[in-house]
């Protein structure tokens, strides 16, 4: 009696320290309005956030300001690059570019 007791005890912390736990690694995705490859002005901030909605949803997409973080890419214009855009109204300008 007392090892299926001890097992049960391991299993219960297992599902207790398993829960909020995604199976994928995700990634942050930043908002392209654009589409010039880099994001839009996004806040650090949002970056916490977003981590954290994506887990208290269960696995979810997780949105704060112009940042997902997700499993899977989200529809729209997005990218992975998290180097600002200077201009959104010009796609040639850049941080990055050296004139």
């Amino acid at each position: 009696m007392k090892k299926s007791l001890l097992f049960f005890g391991f299993f219960f912390i297992y599902l207790v320290q398993s829960f909020g736990q995604c199976s994928c690694s995700g990634a942050f995705y930043y908002l392209d309005s654009d589409e010039d490859g880099y994001p839009d002005k996004w806040q650090s901030a949002d970056a916490g956030a977003a981590y954290t909605d994506h887990i208290d949803s269960g696995c979810g997409e997780g949105i704060a300001g112009n940042i997902i973080f997700s499993c899977t890419r989200p529809n729209g214009k997005y990218t992975t690059n998290h180097v600002e855009d200077c201009s959104e109204n010009d796609p040639n300008v850049w941080r990055t570019n050296s004139w």
